[in-house]
């Protein structure tokens, strides 16, 4: 029977958030090379200009039009970084999104 000593390395990040345990000095290094890493992919991808688009924005197209240049170029654990990218720029564009129907519904009120 394993002990909270004995218990068997974790190898995902899923993994020790669901047991709740602490990284070690070298995942927590990996961890922070991996925020590095998705936050210049972010800074690469969300700073180059646009060009100008004619008639109504939309947000929700705009950022899935941005799906090809997060991934752009890349292989290996590159493509993790760069989808992690994209999954956080589609997540705060959906929240935004939604924040904006709630100001909108509350404003027919």
């Amino acid at each position: 029977m394993m002990t909270s000593q004995q218990q068997r390395p974790v190898t995902r990040w899923v993994e020790v958030v669901d047991n709740q345990q602490r990284l070690t000095p070298a995942q927590y290094q990996a961890f922070q090379q991996a925020i590095a890493q998705v936050k210049e992919r972010l800074h690469q991808v969300l700073s180059r200009p646009t060009p100008q688009r004619q008639g109504r924005f939309e947000l929700s197209a705009f950022v899935d039009s941005l799906h090809a240049d997060f991934l752009h170029g890349e292989q290996g654990a590159a493509t993790d970084v760069g989808q992690t990218a994209w999954w956080i720029t589609r997540y705060l564009a959906d929240q935004l999104l939604e924040l904006q129907q709630l100001e909108q519904a509350r404003s027919r009120m």
